[in-house]
């Protein structure tokens, strides 16, 4: 189903129905969406399975980082991939639209989510790669509860389209706002890499490889992807209008 600029990933059977502005050729009008079910073939589903259990490798790996090697750098990098990782999500909206407060719910507590991993990831490559902190970056790392309470923050201001307001602003900046983080945690570990004695020089090569290659991969899929959800509101109409969760109102 396509609505609010992309692609709504919904069950088949549901509707909505979409309010069109009159333009000069053509008057105001309803068009009524349903959404049917996509073709898939074997090699798509394969896809989703090995991204399902990627992201579940990722997820319990970091957990067991966390387990054996307790602190700031192993925490960090937890909370990044408890948001960010690759496993599919689609589906677990798709039925969470059969309750609209507990999609909502979720939405919210994904932008905090979201903002947290942001935090993390610095976090990480402020300690990378044996877990001391940095003398040169530590008023950084003090200011970062800040930064993620103006993150998440923006993040929510993205879901003012529910109540009314225009959120194009807030969801560009939002958008942005990975691309900036993704850059100062590679400009960070740059930097840090000069002043590195030789034998840690190499274990944070492979940190900064990883940060490029992994990051610049999710950023585009991230930003090629479809809006996340979509909020059904209204009453017992069987068309149902649809607002788009952090999208352009």
């Amino acid at each position: 189903m396509v609505l609010g600029g992309g692609h709504q990933f919904v069950l088949p059977g549901r509707t909505a129905t979409v309010q069109l502005k009159a333009t000069s050729g053509r008057p105001a009008r309803q068009i009524t969406l349903v959404a049917a079910q996509a073709p898939a073939n074997p090699f798509e589903r394969f896809i989703a399975l090995l991204d399902q259990i990627a992201g579940i490798l990722v997820v319990v790996g970091a957990a067991w980082l966390v387990w054996t090697r307790p602190g700031p750098m192993s925490w960090g990098f937890f909370l990044y991939v408890i948001w960010f990782n690759p496993g599919q999500v689609f589906a677990f909206y798709a039925l969470l639209q059969q309750r609209p407060l507990l999609l909502l719910a979720q939405n919210l507590a994904g932008a905090i989510a979201e903002a947290v991993g942001y935090v993390g990831l610095i976090l990480f490559v402020l300690r990378a790669p044996d877990g001391e902190p940095d003398r040169k970056w530590q008023w950084l790392e003090r200011a970062l509860p800040g930064v993620g309470v103006l993150l998440a923050l923006l993040l929510l201001a993205c879901y003012g389209s529910l109540t009314g307001y225009r959120s194009e602003t807030g969801t560009r900046l939002a958008i942005l706002t990975g691309f900036v983080v993704a850059i100062c945690a590679v400009s960070i570990l740059l930097e840090r890499t000069r002043r590195k004695p030789p034998e840690d020089y190499q274990r944070l090569r492979w940190v900064i490889w990883g940060c490029v290659i992994g990051l610049a991969a999710f950023l585009v899929a991230e930003l090629a992807s479809t809006p996340r959800s979509s909020i059904p509101v209204g009453g017992t109409s069987p068309r149902l209008r649809t607002l788009s969760a952090c999208s352009t109102s």
